[in-house]
């Protein structure tokens, strides 16, 4: 019994490895290559097979005899692929064959021409590659930043873009003028501006304090739409290329040119909303007249009630902060006002640039053209500029190039006259912006500006008008700057020898700004 159990699993073993042996086929054959009439044997061919997917499941080479064993593995759609370098590759639809024999083919191909192409390595004005500068260097292509970035200046598009570069804007209003500093200021009371050299003309490092960032154009930073890239040199070696004006740092500003070939059109028009986050918390009406009510009370105290009759005089005869509902003011005075709020928006910006370049062998041109509208989100603040360029370049000799930019800016900027946030910042929260209707207990049309006991005087005193209504400071004062900006550049390049170039440029420059301002009595309360 025991003895045919033993014959049962032998006979079960058997029929599974059977089964399973009979899944894996081998396909074999011999390579051979023509020599005249006769087949020779080829060594190393590669053998592959391939799903449907084209992906190999295996693979061997011909031995010495041009012999090859491949296992092909129990699946559908399957495809040998015989290759050799110089030999055509043969791909062959396995159909369960066992055996395959193959002739390869030469696979000569003749060469027409030979073309030899160079690599051109960029260098700076003064011959230098980037590898070979020893100062510290980065470079930021302006087209993939403005792209994508909701920026409407250089400086705003190279924030956190410069390792080591500092740029310290001068306020939050649209076009506010803004620093440049590289590895930080290098001196206590003189100049600490970057040089800047604008397609390889330098400029000087001492920029006028009145000198606009967001409105210039080529020949200063540049309008972001015609600017390619720009280059900051961060180390003092910088000096052995620029002299001594680089001793601060060099913004190397490239600016973009025409380009051979047929024209081309560039249209991009950009829309970026402005959200202001929450401010820090405040107090309303209420709490403020408690603060002052208990810091007079405890100031008092501290240097005893003897000594404190001028405390206790402003807390028992200060109506802004007692409750006296027949004062003349009471009900301005008894209110819950957010200053912030009332000179704060939501705004928005909007941008539309167009270009077209082009030329021939000889001359290339590019023309660009721009028109920038961004709201503040203060009230009273906006800023509009457009902005135009044409630049041509002439190649009379291999030796003789002329190039011309002309450019034309025209920038508007609306500001409040006083900083109105500051002031909104430490106003009276229990004050009205407006005088209060006795009947209807609502705002009327006019601005309140009560300043008796207070440390305003009658007469105009210039450090003592920041006393001012903030809300009636953004709506009615006016302070409008327009600058008209038109530049001509001419520039010539004469090879003499090789190594040595004459490059001569010439410069025009005239400028206009227009500026009104106006500060209301309605916002001040004072008499002059």
């Amino acid at each position: 019994m025991k003895l045919l159990k033993y014959i049962l699993i032998a006979i079960v073993f058997a029929a599974t490895a059977g089964e399973a042996f009979g899944q894996v086929k081998v396909l074999s054959g011999k390579v051979t290559e023509m020599f005249g009439a006769t087949a020779e044997p080829m060594v190393g061919v590669n053998v592959n097979i391939l799903n449907s997917q084209n992906r190999s499941l295996g693979g061997t080479i011909t031995n010495m005899d041009g012999i090859y064993n491949l296992k092909v593995p129990n699946e559908n759609n399957l495809t040998i692929v015989f290759s050799y370098i110089g030999m055509k590759t043969q791909r062959i639809k396995y159909n369960g064959q066992t055996k395959l024999n193959i002739t390869m083919k030469d696979d000569t191909q003749s060469i027409n021409e030979v073309v030899i192409s160079g690599k051109r390595i960029e260098r700076n004005d003064m011959g230098i590659s980037s590898r070979e500068q020893s100062s510290a260097t980065q470079k930021v292509n302006m087209e993939d930043l403005v792209a994508i970035a909701p920026v409407t200046s250089i400086e705003d598009a190279l924030q956190g873009q410069l390792g080591g570069v500092d740029i310290v804007l001068g306020g939050g209003d649209p076009g506010a003028r803004a620093s440049i500093q590289i590895r930080g200021g290098s001196t206590l009371n003189a100049n600490s501006e970057p040089l800047i050299v604008v397609d390889g003309v330098p400029y000087p490092a001492e920029i006028d304090d009145n000198t606009d960032f967001s409105t210039i154009n080529n020949d200063d930073l540049g309008a972001l739409l015609n600017i390619e890239s720009i280059e900051v040199l961060k180390d003092a070696a910088a000096t052995a290329v620029w002299g001594t004006k680089g001793a601060n740092g060099v913004l190397v500003i490239k600016t973009k040119q025409g380009v051979q070939g047929k024209t081309r059109f560039s249209f991009s028009s950009k829309f970026s909303a402005k959200f202001e986050p929450e401010s820090i918390p405040m107090l309303d009406g209420n709490q403020y007249s408690a603060l002052i009510s208990d810091a007079l009370w405890n100031s008092a105290n501290y240097i005893g009630l003897a000594n404190s009759t001028s405390y206790l005089q402003m807390l028992y005869n200060s109506p802004e902060i007692g409750y006296q509902p027949d004062w003349t003011y009471f009900d301005e005075y008894n209110q819950n006002t957010d200053w912030l709020s009332e000179v704060r928006r939501n705004t928005q910006s909007w941008e539309n640039t167009f270009s077209m370049s082009g030329g021939g062998e000889r001359a290339t041109y590019r023309f660009s053209l721009g028109y920038l509208d961004e709201g503040g989100t203060t009230v009273g603040t906006d800023f509009s500029r457009l902005n135009s360029s044409l630049n041509v370049r002439y190649k009379f000799s291999d030796k003789l190039i002329f190039t011309t930019q002309f450019s034309f800016v025209q920038s508007t900027r609306n500001n409040n006259y006083y900083n109105v946030r500051t002031e909104a910042f430490r106003k009276a929260p229990n004050k009205s912006p407006y005088y209060i209707d006795d009947e209807t207990g609502n705002y009327t049309s006019q601005y309140f500006n009560h300043n008796e006991n207070s440390t305003l005087d009658p007469a105009f005193d210039s450090k003592k008008s920041r006393y001012y209504n903030p809300i009636a400071m953004a709506n009615e004062s006016v302070n409008k700057t327009i600058q008209r900006e038109s530049k001509m550049n001419f520039n010539i390049e004469y090879n003499i020898l090789n190594g040595l170039t004459y490059w001569g440029n010439v410069n025009m420059n005239i400028r206009n700004t227009k500026g009104r301002m106006f500060l209301p009595q309605v916002a001040t309360g004072l008499a002059w």
